[in-house]
């Protein structure tokens, strides 16, 4: 069986350091790239542009 090698990007639709958004929004990834037919072994979640919080939003 050939190797299932999946990404998904969820952007949220505004800041936030509420991890149960976070969480939600790598459950929605996950069933986005899910197949039942392979077995995974690994996966990983990437937070990308994150800022201080004491940043202002432009």
């Amino acid at each position: 069986m050939l190797p299932h090698l999946p990404s998904a990007i969820v952007e949220l639709p505004e800041p936030t350091n509420d991890s149960r958004t976070i969480i939600t929004a790598a459950s929605q990834a996950l069933h986005a790239i899910y197949r039942p037919t392979y077995r995974f072994v690994k996966a990983g979640v990437m937070l990308i542009d994150l800022l201080d919080a004491n940043r202002a939003q432009l």
